[in-house]
C-alpha cells in the first residue's frame, strides 16, 4: 500500500489506507506475519510496492527519468522513506525472523542513493531490467529480482542472460477488472490468459519458454499491427503476407501450406517466424524432439458454424452447494473445428439441482451481467461455469442454445 497520500498523480487522494498509516502500519505488518509465518507457501514478506514511484508524491534528484518525473521542491522528499522502513522491517522480523523481506522497488537510482535498497534482505525491481547490470556491479551482494515485469520478451531474457537476477513476476498472468481503458471496456488485457482463462499469445511464449514437455503452437499477425489470430480464417485483404509464428521449445520447426513447404527455422527465444501470403486452407507446423519424434500443430481454414459442442471439465460433481464445473460451449463447422470468426449470442439453462453461476467469453468490451442467462461468444467459445444447489443429489441436464443452431444438452451427475 502507499505509504502517504498519493496515487500515481502526485496528489493527494481520499480515503486511503494513508489516514490510518501512522497510528496502523507498523501493528499492520507485524499482523501479516504472524497471519502468514506458518504457511509453507509463503517465501517473502513485502512492505511496499512503488512506494518510491516518482512524483507520488515523493522526489529525489535521482529519480529514473529525471527529465520526465522532476525534483518538484513542492513534493515530499523520498528520504523520508528510508526513515519509514526501518519501523517496517522491523515489526515484520519480530513475528517471524526466519524469512526474507522484500520491496517492490519503481525508483531503483533514488532509492540506491538514499539507502533504501539496501536496507531490504532482496530487493525487487519493477520494470527496470535495465538496471539489474549497474546495481549487481555496483551492489554484488545484493539479490535482486523482478519483482514486477512486462510480458516483453526482452525482460525474460533480463533474467536468463543474467546469472545473479533470480526470479520474474509478471503482470499479470490473467486480465483483470481493473486499471481499464475508454468505455466500453471493463479491465485490463494484460494478462496471459484471458477473463475465462483461454490462454493469449503471451501464454504460448511462456509455454514454450518454460515447459519440459515439447510445446508447439501455430498462429500468425497480419505485418502492419493487428491482433494476434490462433487460427487461419479469412483476413481483410486476403493474400498479403502475414506474420506467421510458431511458439515452441523444439530447436527446428519447419512449416507447409496446403501442402507447400515454406521452410524450417530454428527457435530463438522460443519462436520460429515466417513471412507468408494469406491463402485459405490448411497451415501445418511439425518439429522433431530430442528423440527424433515428431510433434504437429494445425490450423485450418473453417466453414460456416452448423452445430454447438458442449464440453464439461468433468462430469460428476458433489452435491454439497459448493462444488462447480466449467463448461466450454464452441460454435464448431461441419468438420467439428471451432469457427472463431462468427460469434453469435448463447444462451444456457440448467436444471435443478444445478444453477447458473456465471457465463464469461473473455471480452472486456461485453458488459453483460456475469450471470445472465445469454453472452456472445468471443473467438466461437463460451465459458459456462455451473455450480451444486444446495445439497441436492442426481442428474443435472445443462442446455445450451444459439439463433439458427441446433440446441445441444448435456447431463452432469451430483453425488453425495
Amino acid at each position: 500500500r502507499k505509504w502517504v497520500k498519493g496515487r500515481n498523480h502526485g496528489h493527494a487522494d481520499r480515503f486511503g489506507y494513508s489516514e490510518d498509516f501512522e497510528e496502523w502500519a507498523v501493528r499492520d505488518a507485524a499482523a501479516m506475519a504472524r497471519r502468514a509465518r506458518k504457511h509453507p507457501s509463503v517465501i517473502l514478506y513485502s512492505i511496499g510496492n512503488e512506494i518510491d514511484y516518482p512524483t507520488d508524491p515523493y522526489v529525489h534528484p535521482r529519480s529514473r527519468k529525471v527529465e520526465i518525473f522532476q525534483d518538484d521542491p513542492s513534493q515530499p522528499s523520498m528520504t523520508r522513506l528510508a526513515a519509514v522502513a526501518p519501523a517496517l522491517i522491523a515489526a515484520v522480523k519480530s513475528e517471524d525472523p526466519t524469512r526474507p523481506v522484500t520491496m517492490a522497488l519503481s525508483n531503483a537510482t533514488a532509492a540506491n542513493a538514499i539507502g533504501l535498497a539496501d536496507m531490504l534482505d532482496v530487493a525487487g525491481y519493477n520494470y527496470q531490467e535495465q538496471a539489474y547490470q549497474a546495481d549487481h556491479a555496483a551492489f554484488p551482494g545484493r539479490v535482486i529480482y523482478g519483482s514486477e515485469n512486462g510480458d516483453d520478451p526482452r525482460a525474460w531474457r533480463s533474467v536468463t542472460h543474467n546469472d545473479f537476477i533470480s526470479a520474474q513476476f509478471l503482470w499479470t498472468g490473467f486480465d483483470f477488472l481493473g486499471e481499464a481503458g475508454e468505455w466500453p471496456e471493463h479491465g485490463s488485457r494484460a494478462g496471459m490468459f484471458d477473463t475465462a482463462g483461454w490462454p493469449k499469445r503471451d501464454a504460448l511464449l511462456r509455454s514454450a519458454l518454460w515447459s519440459e514437455k515439447p510445446f508447439l503452437r501455430l498462429g500468425f499477425q497480419p505485418r502492419r499491427g493487428g491482433s494476434w489470430r490462433s487460427h487461419w480464417n479469412p483476413m481483410p485483404g486476403g493474400g498479403r503476407p502475414v506474420r506467421v509464428v510458431a511458439y515452441s521449445n523444439l530447436p527446428k520447426v519447419s512449416l507447409s501450406l496446403n501442402g507447400r513447404d515454406l521452410g524450417a527455422v530454428e527457435t530463438q527465444d522460443g519462436m520460429a517466424t515466417w513471412e507468408v501470403p494469406w491463402e485459405a486452407g490448411k497451415l501445418e507446423a511439425s518439429a522433431a524432439d530430442d528423440e527424433g519424434k515428431r510433434h504437429v500443430d494445425i490450423i485450418e481454414t473453417t466453414g460456416a458454424p452448423v452445430a454447438l459442442r458442449v464440453t464439461p471439465d468433468r462430469s460428476n460433481l458433489t452435491a454439497d452447494g459448493r462444488d462447480a464445473v466449467h463448461l466450454t460451449v464452441e460454435l464448431v463447422d461441419s468438420d467439428g473445428r471451432r469457427v472463431p470468426d462468427d460469434d453469435r449470442v448463447v444462451s444456457v439453462t440448467c436444471e435443478s439441482p444445478l444453477h447458473l453461476a456465471a457465463l464469461e467469453s473473455g471480452d472486456l468490451r461485453d458488459n453483460s451481467r456475469p450471470k445472465a442467462p445469454a453472452r456472445r461468444t468471443r473467438d466461437g467459445r463460451l465459458l459456462a461455469i455451473l455450480q451444486a444447489r444446495g445439497n441436492v443429489a442426481g442428474k443435472g441436464v445443462v442446455k445450451a442454445e444459439a439463433e439458427g443452431l441446433p440446441s445441444v444438452q448435456v447431463s452432469l451427475s451430483l453425488e453425495p
